[in-house]
């Protein structure tokens, strides 16, 4: 059973990892400042 949840936990971590790259890359191509992304990020 703690197998089962760590690797949900790690799933959900890996999950929130993708997203914020997925922000980062997006934000970047853009033009976004690293002040505008940090605060984008916080919002996550």
């Amino acid at each position: 059973m703690e197998t089962r949840e760590s690797f949900a936990q790690k799933e959900i971590q890996l999950q929130r990892m993708n997203i914020r790259g997925e922000v980062i890359h997006r934000m970047v191509l853009a033009g976004a400042s690293v002040d505008d992304t940090s605060e984008r990020l916080t919002l996550l």
